[in-house]
């Protein structure tokens, strides 16, 4: 019995160990491509990129296309990626 005992303990205490160091699943990068026109050149470069990089990174970034000004004027675009955390067009 209290081999059994030692055993159950013994598992419990790897269970937690294991769900303890679990490493978290990192979140998916998402990059969106707006413009303000649609089927031009513009918008066909987007889709070709859009492309290749899921060829080259996989599901680790996901590409939204935006054309025809979906996410607005041309200024609120670019306020818009100015202000993003993670934009390189941000002020420093």
């Amino acid at each position: 019995m209290p081999i059994n005992r030692l055993l159950q303990a013994t598992l419990a205490a790897l269970a937690v160990t294991v769900l303890a160091s679990a490493q978290p699943v990192a979140a998916q990068t998402v990059m969106k491509l707006a413009n303000a026109t649609i089927n031009d050149v513009q918008h066909e470069w987007q889709k070709l990129f859009a492309a290749d990089l899921q060829k080259r990174v996989g599901d680790k970034v996901k590409t939204e296309i935006y054309p025809a000004s979906q996410l607005g004027a041309i200024p609120r675009m670019v306020d818009s990626a100015r202000s993003s955390p993670s934009s390189p067009l941000r002020p420093s």
